[in-house]
């Protein structure tokens, strides 16, 4: 079964890491990170890694690509929201369920096909 979570899911739920790391209700996903807002080194950055990754994952919705080197390269609190939610953002083919079995490069083409045809349109 596909993770359930929506890009607001993930938000709120970095937010209410990151307010709580830093003590700040204030922070929001245009928070930058420096001396213009949340005052925390890349170094610094990275241990939002795990308390994140323990507060977003369940059953369904396991971190893979997510890493403490995206919290590292962060701009903005957003940056960390869209690393996050890359982890569960539906795709078409997931959608459709198609793996990687012997019908899959048939069904992608499908997908594609319908795509294209509907650009056009």
């Amino acid at each position: 079964m596909p993770c359930s979570y929506k890009r607001k899911d993930v938000s709120r739920i970095v937010l209410e890491v990151l307010r709580h790391i830093h003590d700040d209700p204030t922070i929001v996903e245009s928070t930058v990170f420096g001396s213009q807002g949340i005052n925390a080194d890349a170094m610094f950055r990275s241990n939002y890694f795990f308390p994140i990754k323990i507060s977003v994952e369940k059953v369904d919705c396991l971190i893979k690509k997510f890493s403490p080197s995206d919290c590292e390269q962060a701009k903005t609190v957003s940056d960390i929201v869209d690393a996050v939610w890359n982890d569960f953002k539906p795709d078409v083919t997931s959608a459709l369920n198609i793996g990687e079995g012997a019908g899959a490069p048939v069904a992608k083409k499908a997908v594609q096909s319908a795509r294209k045809s509907k650009a056009k349109r």
